[in-house]
């Protein structure tokens, strides 16, 4: 990619013809992996880069440039030429559903573009780096876009914002974005009642799990910011449970092995559901991995230690101390001593030997009740 660069980069200074770079980015490539598996998030990236070759012509590269990051130079090619390539690969990506053993997923990826000689490129590898400003750019925007560096380029002249204004603006642009997610949350309690209301021994059983997560984050004197998140996927943690019927969940008997393996699909249901909602990124994965166990032994990747998000290990204990501590179709509510007893017995093997103990501590104190 570099030498090829650099050999077309000399040709248009000598001849005086365009040359342009792409960058394309994979949006969100993380939650592929975690939602699939790394064979399927190999088969999106060799389905892209195929597609990502599709619209090019024979003169023209493209690279694997990084993990999910692909560079294309386009010789002969000005900004209008570059940006109608880059928004055909965008919506050839964007209308495709990338299926393959079991997996089903929608992609869109973000591009970033530059252009000489419209940018000023002392050397042949400025294209690449302002082509990636400009893919920040396009992420940042909203990611599945294209971003012209030109027009980066006019934007900062005509604005001009000081270092202090462009904080201004990003503290009132937290505050919003704040403000909207506690609003979605709030407006989601309803949606959660309305699921744990056809489980009748479940009712309210998101909301106690959403206090105690919260109650044993504050024991471990996490920042607010890592509170609120861990009180939020405690609330959502059971959402992907609506895609199972209510016969298997309300079931009095012992569960089949083909019902159980349902039943263990929830965490990667709950995680499908918030996956699009990108200020909902690290509730995600707190509510795909809150049935991993310390050993390896969980679901839905058998994941180990501290390989384990925190805020899943979390919620784990206190969706586990709700659980014991209620009546559920096959079993009486168990008693303090008994619940305390399951919690020794799993320290270390389903729950996190560092956080049992805090656990304990505040069954004893009586901290929590089940009202």
């Amino acid at each position: 990619f570099w030498d090829i660069l650099a050999v077309e980069f000399k040709r248009a200074l000598r001849y005086g013809n365009p040359l342009s770079c792409l960058m394309i980015d994979i949006d969100l490539f993380k939650s592929i992996n975690d939602l699939g598996t790394h064979a399927f998030g190999d088969y999106c990236l060799s389905e892209i880069g195929h597609m990502i070759r599709s619209p090019l012509r024979a003169m023209d590269l493209a690279a694997r440039y990084g993990g999910e990051e692909f560079a294309v130079v386009l010789p002969s090619t000005d900004y209008s030429g570059a940006k109608t390539i880059s928004e055909k690969i965008r919506e050839k990506i964007e209308s495709r559903l990338f299926k393959s053993k079991g997996f089903a997923m929608n992609l869109t990826v973000s591009i970033g573009v530059s252009s000489m000689p419209e940018d000023k490129a002392d050397r042949y590898n400025n294209l690449v780096e302002i082509a990636d400003q400009a893919l920040y750019a396009a992420k940042m925007q909203g990611r599945n876009r294209v971003c012209l560096y030109r027009d980066i380029r006019l934007k900062d002249k005509e604005a001009k914002l000081g270092r202090e204004k462009v904080a201004e603006i990003g503290f009132k642009l937290f505050n919003i974005m704040d403000g909207v997610k506690r609003d979605y949350i709030e407006a989601t309690k309803n949606l959660i009642q309305s699921v744990e209301f056809k489980e009748k021994y479940r009712q309210n059983h998101s909301l106690r799990v959403s206090r105690l997560a919260a109650r044993l984050a504050e024991r471990l004197n996490l920042n607010q910011e890592q509170i609120d998140s861990i009180t939020y996927a405690a609330l959502l943690h059971d959402l992907g449970r609506v895609a199972i019927s209510p016969k298997i969940l309300s079931k009095k008997g012992k569960l089949t092995e083909e019902e159980y393996d349902l039943v263990k699909e929830h965490p990667a249901f709950g995680a499908q559901i918030i996956q699009p909602i990108r200020y909902l990124q690290e509730e995600f994965h707190c509510i795909l991995h809150h049935h991993e166990w310390y050993n390896g032994s969980g679901y839905p990747q058998g994941l180990t230690g501290e390989d384990i998000p925190l805020g899943a290990r979390i919620l784990s204990l206190a969706d586990a101390f709700d659980a014991m501590s209620s009546q559920r179709p096959y079993r009486q509510a168990l008693s303090q001593d008994e619940i305390r007893n399951e919690f020794l017995a799993s320290s270390g093997v389903q729950f996190d030997p560092n956080l049992t103990p805090i656990m304990l501590n505040m069954i004893e104190e009586e901290a929590f009740s089940n009202a």
